[in-house]
């Protein structure tokens, strides 16, 4: 019997019977358990994942006093709005943005922001 990489066992040539079965059931209990953190699995980077983003421009800021600017936004494909994280980029140059949202309707919210020469794009993963 081989043990793998994060401890996957592979039977060799003789490896049968009881011994078989035993490596076998600890295999189906490995992927159960795994979690791709980097320790018991390979761990997995953002590009593992689907990402969907679109962009909001500039001249879509509604003042709404206090020098707070906001914009609604309908989301892409009518995707659910809280089953995603947001990702805010400054879409010049890719700076990380930490706006707020509001939830105005089940595929549309209000990204909110003090600063309205910026365009945003937004990441849904």
């Amino acid at each position: 019997m081989i043990t793998l990489t994060f401890g996957i066992k592979k039977p060799q040539d003789g490896d049968k019977g009881q011994q078989h079965f035993d490596a076998m059931e600890e295999n189906w209990q490995q992927v159960n358990d795994h979690n791709h953190e980097g320790t018991n699995s390979i761990k997995l980077g953002s590009a593992a994942f689907n990402h969907t983003s679109q962009n909001i421009v500039n001249s879509g800021w509604v003042s709404v006093g206090n020098g707070i600017y906001r914009q609604a936004v309908s989301t892409v494909g009518g995707l659910a709005f809280e089953n995603y994280e947001l990702l805010f980029r400054n879409t010049a140059n890719g700076d990380r943005l930490f706006l707020d949202t509001e939830k105005i309707g089940a595929s549309q919210f209000y990204v909110y922001c003090n600063d309205n020469t910026v365009d945003v794009t937004i990441r849904y993963a």
